[in-house]
């Protein structure tokens, strides 16, 4: 009897943790063009010739002077600069934006920005009936076959400058992977793109941020413009950067071993006061080089929250049950 496939939930969604073995998709991941089924992933259409200047004044990314074709991380936040939505915006023409959201967030997404239109000309549009959505890494040669199965796609950065989300009706998904096939691309599990992208320090909504953390304490600065006029939450954003700093910061970091430490894990400085904790985490080789009888070598990268104090004077690093905690500053 076949074993079943291990499986993880994203945003409510059942997906494969691997197609093949999870090292050896993390290996597709990092050296061919590879995709992951997304069905979390959704897009809103803001439609209208009022369409950039309305987002402008909702969203934390300056909108209004994105040229058609330009994409921009952005987020949307409450009025004392708590995390909404994070979100990813494209120009597709003057009046066309497309909004990516992830599905826990789209329903309260549009319910703020249908409450804010008063007399702006714009419209909004959820594009696909049964909705499917795939991530792609690497260089994407499928565009013309997307368009023929009725789909779009949008730059986004995920892992890599060259990512995209493409969507579609999920009748097509079939047709969809076949011509990602005939790309050479090749279909890859939850864990490979969850590892790396806690490498890469990438904050995943529902994970390492949610509505209780401001904008930019999940390193998610470049989703703002602080040179912009006002928006939901500005004042607190601009108040933050000019005259401070997050008392609470996303960082990257490393533990030895193997075994993955819950995503509520305490980290506690030299004195044993808690400074921060774990929010995801995953297995890792290590750069040492297995002989035939000794296996890779593997260790934890995670990502957590570490608190000011601790960052300004850093000192040694643990878990309440001793391990070791290497904190990865942005410069290595």
């Amino acid at each position: 009897m076949e074993s079943a496939i291990p499986t993880r939930t994203v945003h409510g969604y059942s997906v494969p943790a691997a197609v093949s073995d999870p090292a050896f998709d993390y290996e597709v991941l990092a050296q061919e063009p590879a995709f992951l089924i997304a069905p979390w992933e959704r897009r809103v259409d803001v439609i209208g010739p009022d369409a950039a200047s309305f987002l402008h004044q909702l969203l934390t990314q300056d909108i209004r002077t994105m040229s058609v074709g330009d994409s921009r991380p952005a987020a949307q936040a409450d009025r004392t600069g708590h995390l909404q939505a994070e979100l990813r915006v494209f120009r597709a023409d003057e009046e066309t934006i497309h909004v990516r959201v992830g599905s826990p967030y789209v329903s309260e997404f549009v319910a703020t920005l249908e409450k804010h239109i008063i007399m702006e000309d714009v419209e909004l549009r959820m594009p696909f009936d049964e909705p499917a959505a795939v991530l792609f890494f690497g260089d994407f040669r499928a565009e013309e076959a997307l368009r023929e199965l009725g789909g779009t796609s949008m730059p986004v950065h995920e892992v890599g400058p060259d990512d995209r989300v493409c969507f579609l009706n999920s009748t097509s998904l079939p047709a969809l992977r076949k011509a990602m096939e005939e790309i050479s691309a090749r279909e890859i599990g939850w864990d490979a793109f969850n590892r790396r992208r806690i490498e890469c320090g990438r904050a995943w909504p529902g994970l390492d941020v949610g509505p209780e953390r401001l904008v930019p304490e999940a390193g998610y600065e470049d989703h703002i413009s602080y040179n912009k006029g006002c928006y939901l939450g500005q004042e607190t954003l601009a108040r933050l950067h000019y005259r401070g700093r997050p008392n609470w910061q996303l960082v990257r970091l490393q533990m030895d071993g193997e075994d993955l430490p819950s995503n509520d894990t305490d980290l506690l400085d030299a004195s044993g006061e808690r400074v921060g904790w774990i929010t995801s985490s995953a297995s890792t080789p290590t750069a040492s080089t297995p002989t035939a009888s000794t296996p890779t070598p593997t260790a934890v990268v995670a990502l957590g929250y570490l608190h000011r104090r601790f960052r300004e004077t850093p000192t040694n690093l643990t878990t309440p049950s001793g391990r070791t905690v290497t904190w990865i500053p942005d410069s290595q």
